[in-house]
C-alpha cells in the first residue's frame, strides 16, 4: 500500500497536502524521492517476475529431472546446473554431488571418538540451494505428519 501511494505521489497534486506540513524544500525532496523509489521498486518487481518466468522456462528445458525433485524450484535447479558446469555427467553419484557442492562429510575422529565435519572444498554457493530444499522438504513432511495425526 505504501509503495502504490508513493508511486502516484506528484508534486502538483499533493502540494496542498505538503503545504499543510510546511513549505520546506526537504518535504518536496522527500516526496520526490519517495515517488521515484516507489516507481523503481514497482519496475524491479515486474522485471523480477519476467526473469523468474524466463528462468523457469530455461530450467524446464535443461534440468527437468532436477525440477521434478520435491522442494526444488527453478533457482535451485539453475544454481545446481551452474555448479555442474558444461559437464552435467560430472556428479556421477550423490557423494560426488555432495563433494562438488561442499557438503560431503569428512571424518575427523581421534581415538575412540568418531566425529564428522563438512569438507570445505567444492562450490559453497551450491550449499544454500541444497539446504533450502532440504528444509522445505523437512518442513512440509513435518507439517504433513502433524496433519495426519490430528495435531495442530
Amino acid at each position: 500500500m505504501i509503495i502504490s501511494k508513493c508511486s502516484i505521489l506528484h508534486f502538483q497534486v499533493d502540494w496542498v497536502y505538503l503545504r499543510t506540513l510546511g513549505e520546506s524544500s526537504c518535504l518536496i525532496t522527500l516526496a520526490t524521492t519517495l515517488r521515484l523509489l516507489a516507481k523503481r521498486w514497482l519496475y524491479l518487481t515486474e522485471e523480477l517476475k519476467e526473469l523468474d518466468k524466463t528462468l523457469d522456462q530455461l530450467t524446464r528445458c535443461a534440468a527437468k529431472r532436477i525440477l521434478e525433485q520435491f522442494g526444488v524450484d527453478p533457482q535451485t535447479a539453475a544454481t545446481l546446473l551452474a555448479v555442474a558446469g558444461d559437464n552435467p555427467e560430472r556428479p556421477h553419484s550423490e557423494g560426488a554431488l555432495a563433494s562438488l557442492c561442499g557438503v560431503s562429510p569428512l571424518e575427523v575422529s581421534s581415538g575412540k571418538t568418531v566425529r564428522h565435519r563438512l569438507k570445505r572444498g567444492g562450490n559453497r554457493h551450491a550449499n544454500n540451494p541444497l539446504w533450502t530444499s532440504l528444509w522445505f522438504a523437512c518442513g512440509v513432511i513435518h507439517g504433513l505428519g502433524h496433519m495426519l495425526h490430528g495435531e495442530h
